[in-house]
């Protein structure tokens, strides 16, 4: 049942966008308001609430989930934005933005194949300045010198 009540706000998302045809910040909003009266008074009703937020009021937990879920999505990309804003104003004060359209013209007159390979250069731009690549992985040494044919292993972490 958990399951069902946790699927309603993503059903009603699509609902709204795909079946209505409702532009996304309105539906955005409306499925945010949906989310928020489930978490405040469906989720209590049927003990969905975490035993660590057993004392805590309903309310309060609900602010915060809403607060920090507002935090975690609006600063990267503030963040992301604000870099690329600050790279182009290098480029163009270092007069290199000319270096890069005569770079870019050079290969082909085509105006679509140029947008394309502008948005694939800058997007691994941005994904570079913010350091944002889901495929890193990095190496750790196995610590325990306990197990000799386990110290020469590596493990690896996926951050």
């Amino acid at each position: 049942m958990t399951a069902i009540i946790a699927i309603i706000p993503i059903i009603l998302l699509f609902v709204l966008m795909l079946g209505l045809k409702m532009p996304g910040h309105k539906s955005a909003f409306i499925t945010l308001a949906a989310t928020v009266l489930l978490a405040l008074f469906v989720a209590p009703a049927m003990g969905m609430m975490p035993e660590k937020f057993a004392t805590a009021s309903t309310y309060a937990v609900v602010w915060w989930s809403l607060v920090e879920g507002i935090l975690k999505a609006v600063f990267p990309i503030l963040i992301i934005i604000l870099m690329a804003i600050y790279s182009y104003n290098i480029l163009v004060e270092s007069k290199e933005i000319e270096t890069i359209k005569q770079q870019f013209t050079s290969f082909t007159d085509d105006k679509g194949i140029l947008v394309l390979m502008l948005v694939w250069g800058f997007g691994g731009l941005l994904e570079y300045l913010s350091d944002w690549d889901s495929n890193r992985c990095s190496r750790h040494w196995w610590p325990s010198s306990e197990t000799p044919w386990l110290r020469d292993s590596v493990l690896w972490e996926c951050r």
